[in-house]
């Protein structure tokens, strides 16, 4: 016979794991480590920013969150560090996740992310996604005449998982390099036309001074090791004190430890991140830690 489990003072709905929706997990009150200050910071600059970090932390969460930003959903801030400080006007905010682009060969991706380049920007039935032969375009030469129609500084541009193409066609060299040289001239023209956006941000696993996409891309900041930005992903020691002590609290009735015997294990098994060669903060993974504290309830 099931029975229900008993009620705990923890409500693990507000565990926002998988899911990296900044709006959503405003909104339904769930548990946001707050980033804003380092995300101000970040958002005022004006050069093309790239930020490598590993998979499952926060990526995903810190574009979406970008995106609400510049989008001037500024009620998603309320009560956060940023709240009452940002004065920048609303952009249309043009998002691209690479990620879904992985499993596709060289025409799909031609085709899909000329798709993804029309819907976002709003020209779709505007440009079209056909040459005069009736073959699709290359994305590049979308992006061209997309980004010759718009004004100054008048877009953001975010783009997430911009190797997940590439890693997944690591095995087969003659698909890789023609993938490489579609995302090779992409980036050229998003260089060439980097005046038109107020703030381009760019995420990715593999660092770009291993990728050769980025060669024409020369003013794009690498701001991974940046001791600056060292926190703006993952969890500190202080975060976890701060936003899940009730949990840990809980965990260690479940598990029959004490409070601190649970942080001692965690930062056993999850710490020791430190993507700043100067820093002396180390990082836990987010998703490691939501999971043990869902798991534990």
């Amino acid at each position: 016979m099931s029975t229900l489990s008993v009620e705990t003072s923890c409500d693990v709905t507000r565990l926002p794991l998988g899911r990296p929706d900044f709006s959503d997990i405003r909104q339904h009150g769930d548990v946001y480590v707050d980033k804003t200050a380092l995300i101000y910071g970040l958002a005022r600059l004006r050069v093309p920013l790239f930020l490598s970090r590993p998979r499952r932390f926060g990526k995903s969460l810190l574009v979406s969150t970008l995106q609400s930003l510049f989008a001037g959903k500024l009620e998603d801030f309320q009560g956060l560090a940023i709240d009452g400080h940002w004065q920048d006007t609303s952009y249309r905010v043009v998002r691209i996740d690479f990620s879904g682009l992985a499993d596709l060969n060289v025409k799909e991706i031609n085709r899909e992310l000329g798709e993804i380049l029309l819907q976002n920007f709003g020209v779709y039935g505007k440009i079209s996604a056909l040459d005069e032969k009736g073959e699709y375009r290359l994305p590049s030469s979308l992006l061209r005449e997309i980004a010759n129609s718009l004004q100054n500084s008048s877009t953001v541009l975010l783009i997430d998982e911009y190797d997940a193409p590439l890693t997944h066609h690591l095995d087969k060299t003659d698909e890789l390099q023609k993938i490489t040289s579609i995302f090779n001239n992409f980036y050229a023209i998003v260089k060439e036309y980097t005046s038109k956006f107020r703030f381009i941000f760019i995420t990715g696993v593999t660092r770009i001074a291993h990728v050769s996409i980025f060669s024409a891309f020369n003013n794009l900041r690498d701001m991974s090791f940046e001791n600056k930005y060292n926190t703006l992903l993952g969890f500190t020691q202080d975060d976890i004190r701060c936003y899940f002590d009730q949990y840990i609290d809980n965990a260690a009735q479940v598990l029959g430890m004490s409070k601190d015997a649970v942080y001692t294990r965690l930062e056993q098994c999850y710490d020791g991140y430190q993507v700043a060669f100067d820093s002396d903060k180390t990082l836990y993974n987010p998703w490691s830690i939501l999971s043990f504290l869902q798991k534990n309830t």
